[in-house]
């Protein structure tokens, strides 16, 4: 039996992405287009192209079919490497802070590039996915449930960019232990939205993204606070 439910998490999640709607959505907009998610683009974006939002989001009509080549001449794994995971972070970062109402921007997403957290950070993402496709060319559950347990990788990296990146992974097997199940149920209750957007043209996925990913950090705080206590009861 889960410790959290999703309805919940989803309503605290919802008011976490209205608390903050127009940079919640330029976030994970920014990210989708850096990373390949979702509308399975990529454009040749760089960390201070991010500084002029307008810019970018305008560009991406034109820019589009570009991105398409450029994936499928296999850049756009390199992007997403290089860029893309750390943007992902970033946005993990934006959506705790905007949670806890810290009234953030666009800033979180170049935390990755500063202070020496780049390579820390792409080399944890990048051993995250090696362990993830090595697991799925035994069969596909095994990758599924290796994706699942490094799960929370994002927001640790977000909480501690320069933590070794054994530790990461093994903090968030820590965090998902019990909870894969839960949390794969719980992308699946957004399939009904996913469809919804469909008719869209995928315009629809710009308020579903947002809403997916602050109910996603709200179970990540669940499941931190839920550890913690765990923590205290056993050194107790």
């Amino acid at each position: 039996m889960r410790s959290w439910s999703f309805r919940e998490v989803k309503r605290d999640g919802w008011r976490s992405v209205q608390r903050n709607l127009l940079f919640a959505v330029a976030v994970c907009l920014i990210v989708e287009l850096c990373s390949g998610k979702g509308t399975g683009t990529h454009l040749e974006v760089k960390p201070e192209d991010l500084q002029n939002l307008d810019a970018l989001v305008q560009s991406l009509w034109t820019k589009a079919f570009a991105a398409k080549i450029l994936k499928h001449a296999g850049i756009g794994l390199a992007l997403k490497i290089v860029l893309g995971n750390v943007l992902h972070v970033g946005e993990a970062l934006f959506f705790l802070k905007n949670r806890r109402e810290e009234g953030v921007g666009l800033e979180p997403l170049l935390f990755g590039f500063r202070n020496g957290n780049y390579l820390p950070i792409v080399k944890t993402c990048l051993v995250k996915t090696i362990h993830v496709f090595l697991y799925s060319l035994l069969l596909i559950v095994p990758g599924i449930i290796k994706h699942l347990e490094h799960a929370m990788v994002p927001y640790i990296l977000a909480e501690n960019p320069q933590m070794d990146t054994k530790e990461v992974l093994e903090r968030s097997d820590e965090l998902m232990k019990g909870e894969k199940w839960n949390l794969f149920l719980f992308h699946l209750s957004f399939l009904g939205w996913m469809l919804l957007c469909l008719p869209t043209y995928g315009i629809g996925e710009l308020l579903l993204n947002p809403y997916r990913a602050a109910s996603e950090a709200e179970i990540y705080e669940i499941l931190k606070a839920k550890h913690a206590g765990e923590e205290y009861l056993e050194e107790n």
